[in-house]
């Protein structure tokens, strides 16, 4: 049993809300690494590239058919619809280290991030899989 996709948005909404964090730098790739831990790396880390020759535009984690990023869920006509032209490649971009290469990891234009703490706020707000979610009744 794996969580839900209106779970993994409400955690991903939590964390972001209760914390200082910006997706710029290569830190998209990093909070979908983040995420993909707390979830037990049952995701597939995928890119959106624009023809950069250094690095991808923005990387995302694949659960099921729905994508994470820090904005939450998105399915991937919104994905594409989300950049001013189409995208060169929208796909699959291998494992953690390959993720980290493809993104603008050079951190100098965004906030500090401790992946560590970062994928502990996304477990805790997670919760178990088998817990309850939604509203009490």
């Amino acid at each position: 049993m794996a969580h839900s996709s209106t779970r993994i948005a409400a955690a991903i909404a939590e964390v972001v809300a209760g914390g200082r964090f910006d997706g710029f730098s290569g830190n998209c790739a990093r909070f979908a690494i983040a995420l993909n831990h707390a979830l037990g790396d049952v995701g597939e880390f995928h890119i959106v590239d624009g023809g950069h020759p250094e690095y991808a535009d923005h990387v995302l984690l694949k659960v099921g058919d729905d994508f994470f990023d820090a904005d939450g869920a998105s399915s991937a006509e919104d994905v594409e619809n989300t950049w001013d032209e189409a995208p060169e490649y929208f796909g699959e971009a291998g494992e953690e280290e390959s993720v980290l290469r493809l993104a603008d990891d050079s951190g100098c234009m965004a906030a500090p991030l401790d992946m560590e703490a970062l994928e502990e706020r996304l477990r805790e707000a997670l919760g178990p899989v088998d817990a309850p979610f939604g509203p009490a009744a």
